[in-house]
């Protein structure tokens, strides 16, 4: 557990939207960064019918998701890539 501030690099599943985030709380939950970064890196937030889309953040270092609240500073090391994932439901809307 560390409770050291953390830089690390975040982008989309295209990476053509990369951003350096530097000094991140370690007490921020990955639900928490995620959010914050949505409308930094320009990502859609609705599907083309309204619908919310949620995000979830893959760690590249460790290859998997990270929990909604999950600590960033147990889950993450400085230099460490987070890709920001819409969370895709293919049965949503077939009713």
């Amino acid at each position: 557990m560390s409770n050291t501030l953390l830089d690390l690099v975040v982008s989309d599943t295209s990476r053509q939207r990369v951003k350096s985030i530097e000094e991140v709380s370690p007490d921020y939950t990955a639900a928490e960064l995620v959010q914050g970064l949505l409308q930094e890196l320009g990502l859609a937030t609705h599907d083309h019918s309204g619908r919310s889309y949620s995000y979830h953040a893959f760690n590249r270092r460790e290859a998997r998701h990270l929990g909604a609240n999950e600590r960033i500073g147990d889950a993450c090391e400085t230099g460490d890539w987070l890709v920001l994932q819409p969370e895709v439901n293919a049965a949503q809307g077939l009713e």
